[in-house]
């Protein structure tokens, strides 16, 4: 890491997710207990970005904020889910008292359940590197079992790996911000920040030690998300003959 760690920063874009937002903030606030116990010296935050919610998870978000003084929210009309973690972020730099440099930023998704030692592992793993890509499995409660079992077929959440999801992803914002962070694009922001993290000369390191379960649904909120390559499975194994 370039300076000791004095900040971390978590970011979480809101669309329309009341049915699984519960459970997301209920396995976020875990992990986040568990990196207090073990760094209490660094600062913690959580950023849930409301973006044109029409449904209950502007209550449950601001039923969390008056809960937890760690969590922050900010509502507003985004248009994409780059837009929404950029201005995460940007919101997250603005609440730290440290400096970019001396802070890191990690980003999952309102569908997801982070696993309790998910900062720890990031944060462990960020020792040497710059970025930290971590894989993700579907629920299995919400995929069909064929689906889940092609899902197996085609991922390899193997160490080194060169997967890479908004749902689980952590970077140091100095990095991020001379990056140009992340691009307002209603998908692949992703992947578009870590392109440009590889080229400006970061290090990246890739663990498959802290899957995030994320949503197993085949339609999501938005066009070319981890809900499409799911339902696309079908069709590729029909054309392998599997």
């Amino acid at each position: 890491m370039n300076e000791p760690l004095r900040a971390l920063a978590i970011v979480i874009p809101v669309h329309n997710e009341e049915e699984h937002l519960p459970a997301c903030l209920a396995h976020l606030a875990a992990a986040m207990d568990r990196f207090t116990q073990c760094a209490p010296q660094v600062e913690l935050h959580a950023v849930l970005v409301l973006d044109r919610c029409t449904d209950l998870s502007g209550q449950l978000v601001r039923d969390r904020v008056r809960a937890d003084a760690r969590f922050h929210e900010l509502p507003g009309h985004f248009g994409s889910v780059g837009a929404s973690r950029a201005a995460g972020i940007q919101r997250a730099l603005e609440l730290s008292g440290a400096s970019p440099v001396a802070t890191w930023v990690a980003c999952s998704d309102a569908d997801s359940r982070v696993p309790v030692n998910w900062l720890t592992v990031l944060l462990a793993a960020a020792r040497g590197a710059d970025a930290v890509l971590g894989t993700v499995q579907p629920d299995e409660k919400e995929l069909e079992p064929h689906r889940y079992r092609q899902w197996r077929r085609h991922y390899r959440p193997e160490p080194g790996h060169g997967h890479v999801h908004g749902a689980n992803l952590a970077f140091n914002a100095a990095h991020y911000l001379r990056a140009g962070g992340f691009e307002p694009v209603t998908a692949h922001e992703d992947v578009g920040l870590v392109r440009r993290l590889r080229a400006a000369g970061a290090r990246l390191q890739a663990t498959a030690q802290i899957p995030v379960v994320t949503s197993g649904r085949l339609t999501g909120r938005l066009q070319g998300g981890f809900a499409d390559y799911l339902a696309g499975l079908e069709s590729r194994a029909q054309l392998l003959g599997r």
